[in-house]
C-alpha cells in the first residue's frame, strides 16, 4: 500500500496515522468580509472586547464544530467599518468551499451580527492575508451637510461647514509616491520614524449627493501598507488645508520634517472603511520577503 504524502496544513492527532480516521486533510480558504465596525473593538480578537475576529471565529465554530484560527490582513480600530477586509483560514478539504459564505452568514443572521462573509476561494497553503498584500484600499467619508443625518450616525464624519474638495485634491497631489510619512503615524506606533517609508499610489476625493440630498464627500486612499492612524491623519490633513490651517504648498516640508504636530488632526473612526485589497502572486511575495529581509521593520498595526 502506497503511503500518503503528508503536505503543509494536513492534521494527524497523536492517536492516528497518515489514511487513519484520525488524519484530517485541510484547505487554506480565502474568506472576503464586510462588516459595520460601530459596535466592534476592532478586527484583533481580545480579552474583554467583542472584536470581528472572534466572532467571526464563532460563527466558523457553529459551521465546522471546533474552534479554527483565523489570520487577518491587519488591524483596525474600534469603529472603522470594512467593503472588503479579507482573512484566512484552514478547513477540511472535503467542504465544498461554494456553502461556505452561506454556512457562515447563517449564524450573522440568525444573530442580526452586521457582519456579512461576500466571497471565499481556495488559496495555496503558503498564502497569508496579510503578508501577501500589495495593495490596501481605504475610503474615508464625510458627510459635508449643515444638519448631522441621524442614518449616518457612526458611518461618516460629520462636517457641517462646505469643503473645499478642489483644494483637497490639489493637496492630495504632494502625499503620492513613496515617502517617509511619519508625519501621519499616530503617537503609539511600534513602528520607528526612520521605518515609516510608504508608497501612496493614489488618491481620489469625489463628491456625491445621495438619494435623500445628502452631500458626502468619500476620500479614497491606496498604498503598499499604511502606519498606524496614517489614513484618518491623511483625511484629517485634508480637510485642516480646506479650512485653511495648513497650506497645500506646506506639505511636502510637512512630510519631509516627520513631524507629527505639523500635520492635520486624527479624524474620528467612524467615518474609516477598509475598501478593498489586491494580493500579489508569488514572485512579488519573495521579493518582497528579500527586501524585508534587507530593511527589517516591526510588525505594523493597521488603521
Amino acid at each position: 500500500m502506497e503511503t500518503p504524502t503528508v503536505e503543509r496544513g494536513d492534521i494527524i492527532s497523536p492517536e492516528g496515522e497518515i489514511g487513519s480516521p484520525q488524519y484530517t486533510k485541510t484547505k487554506r480558504i480565502l474568506l472576503t468580509i464586510r462588516f459595520d465596525g460601530e459596535k466592534f473593538y476592532g478586527w484583533q480578537a481580545q480579552n474583554g472586547g467583542n472584536t470581528v475576529q472572534q466572532t467571526l471565529q464563532d460563527a466558523v465554530q457553529s459551521v465546522f464544530g471546533e474552534r479554527l484560527g483565523i489570520s487577518g490582513c491587519g488591524r483596525t480600530d474600534a469603529g472603522v467599518h470594512a467593503y472588503g477586509y479579507c482573512c484566512h483560514l484552514d478547513i477540511r478539504s472535503d467542504f465544498d468551499t461554494g456553502r461556505l459564505p452561506n454556512a457562515i452568514n447563517r449564524y450573522f443572521i440568525s444573530r442580526e451580527i452586521k457582519i456579512a462573509v461576500t466571497d471565499a476561494k481556495e488559496v495555496d497553503k503558503d498564502f497569508h492575508s496579510r503578508y501577501y498584500i500589495e495593495t490596501k484600499e481605504y475610503i474615508y467619508k464625510i458627510q459635508n451637510d449643515k444638519y448631522k443625518d441621524p442614518f449616518y450616525l457612526g458611518k461618516a464624519l460629520h462636517y457641517y461647514k462646505p469643503l473645499d474638495v478642489n483644494k483637497m485634491r490639489e493637496a492630495s497631489k504632494y502625499i503620492l509616491g513613496e515617502h517617509n510619512f511619519a508625519c501621519f503615524m499616530g503617537d503609539k506606533s511600534d513602528i520607528p520614524a526612520d521605518e515609516a517609508v510608504r508608497i501612496v499610489y493614489k488618491i481620489g476625493i469625489e463628491s456625491e449627493v445621495t438619494g435623500s440630498g445628502n452631500n458626502i464627500i468619500n476620500i479614497y486612499m491606496s498604498a503598499n501598507g499604511f502606519l498606524y492612524k496614517m489614513a484618518r491623519i491623511i483625511a484629517g490633513t485634508l480637510v485642516e488645508v480646506s479650512e485653511g490651517k495648513i497650506d497645500l504648498r506646506d506639505l511636502p516640508d510637512i512630510i519631509t520634517s516627520r513631524d507629527r504636530s505639523r500635520a492635520g488632526r486624527t479624524l474620528p473612526p467612524c467615518g474609516l472603511y477598509l475598501n478593498k485589497i489586491e494580493y500579489m502572486d508569488k514572485t512579488g511575495y519573495w521579493e518582497k520577503i528579500e527586501n524585508y529581509n534587507k530593511n527589517t521593520n516591526k510588525a505594523e498595526k493597521y488603521d
